[in-house]
């Protein structure tokens, strides 16, 4: 199908899609919204089939079964860690492990953290803005988010940037599956990674803390407590979703507030947009770009008939940018009126961690409406990171004004 010359379809590895994939998504979403794919998987860009995917109990989350899993990665910590993540279970077992897992997310324990979280903004801020210009993402992006979930989970300081290291190789070898070295260095990391938490479980196990770790291996329910290796397994998803999707939040937030100056100059003179600013940011380049459904039962999205079996493709990042849903959608307003944006996914599988990334997010914006009112981008042309899962710029350089 063509569109003024330019062929109407759904590429996410095309080089161009990690650049700006609005375009091709808008035209996708005005041509052809609920998309077959020449594979067989139905591609969703409409706000409302997104959201109603999301929602839909006969789409089961996870792309494939345990056994098309290993059958790609082999038997191995990666594929152990892959068929255990909170993210890739169903009802009934979901159930279970979902009312365990949100325990400790508490209102109270987050709401709890957000004047130590505002500190160590302003703290990390104070190291680097009296200098002329510093990027933003090694400067605050990167650390921040790391130390706020490594503080959550128990682990220390020093070995903070080992596990951010482990969570790039994981995010790799989900997202280039057929990519021989990505698969290579998944494994490696997640054996390490798994090995490490699996020791802190068995600390914790003797020696309690109020840390997540404690609290997931004591959490109970109906008599029922996680497993050791259903919680270790959460504990790197958790370091991976509470660390480097805040990340591209912060980073691509930014990047849209600056690019609209305007914007970021009416949260330097009222620090209560911060939260509003937050869900624009959320809204305009979602950090997660797709969601992956499996029908195990025959549905309808969209007016197309979904069959049993059928892969299904969620678009956050089209669904946030529908006209018919945000007015103006490639427009970045800090006090969008109405503004729920779909980000962190939907239904029995929304994020865990979504109060947790927005006062993070909020607390650094804050920091940085307070400490660099004069804050402008600098530098050429951003380069975006090469995932078709993950949206997020690789720096953002910065300079005062």
């Amino acid at each position: 199908m063509e569109k003024d010359g330019k062929a109407v379809g759904f590429d996410p590895m095309d080089p161009s899609f990690a650049v700006d994939p609005h375009p091709s998504l808008h035209r996708l979403r005005a041509t052809d919204p609920v998309h077959r794919m020449a594979s067989g998987e139905w591609v969703l860009t409409r706000h409302a089939d997104v959201v109603a995917a999301l929602h839909d109990p006969k789409l089961h989350t996870g792309w494939g079964t345990a056994e098309e899993t290993r059958a790609i990665y082999g038997d191995g910590r990666l594929t152990d860690y892959l068929t255990r993540r909170l993210s890739r279970y169903n009802p009934p077992e979901h159930t279970r492990l979902r009312s365990l897992v949100s325990r400790p997310f508490t209102p109270r324990r987050i709401a709890g953290l957000h004047a130590h979280t505002a500190d160590l903004a302003a703290r990390l801020l104070a190291d680097v803005s009296e200098q002329g210009s510093f990027d933003f993402m090694e400067a605050i992006a990167h650390p921040l988010p790391s130390l706020v979930i490594s503080e959550l989970i128990g682990i220390p300081e020093r070995d903070r940037g080992q596990h951010t290291e482990w969570t790039t190789a994981l995010q790799a070898a989900m997202a280039k599956p057929a990519a021989v070295p990505a698969r290579v260095e998944g494994e490696a990391a997640a054996a390490a990674q798994w090995d490490y938490l699996d020791d802190l479980a068995r600390q914790r196990r003797d020696e309690p803390r109020d840390d997540l770790t404690s609290a997931l291996l004591f959490a109970e329910e109906h008599r029922q407590r996680l497993s050791r290796d259903e919680v270790v397994a959460t504990l790197m998803f958790l370091f991976a979703a509470g660390h480097s999707t805040t990340r591209d939040l912060l980073g691509s937030g930014l990047l849209a507030m600056l690019a609209a100056r305007d914007q970021f100059a009416r949260l330097t003179a009222d620090p209560a947009l911060a939260s509003p600013a937050v869900e624009e940011c959320l809204r305009f380049d979602s950090p997660i770009t797709m969601l992956r459904r499996r029908a195990v039962a025959k549905t309808t999205i969209g007016g197309r008939q979904i069959r049993a079996g059928d892969r299904v493709v969620a678009v956050l990042l089209a669904a946030n940018r529908d006209p018919k849903r945000f007015a103006d959608p490639d427009r970045f307003l800090i006090d969008r009126v109405d503004n729920r944006p779909v980000a962190f996914g939907g239904g029995i599988h929304f994020c865990v961690g979504a109060a947790l990334a927005r006062m993070e997010a909020q607390a650094v914006f804050n920091a940085l409406a307070a400490a660099v009112p004069d804050l402008v981008l600098a530098g050429g042309p951003v380069e975006w990171r090469d995932t078709p899962l993950f949206r997020g710029p690789i720096a953002v350089p910065c300079a005062h004004s």
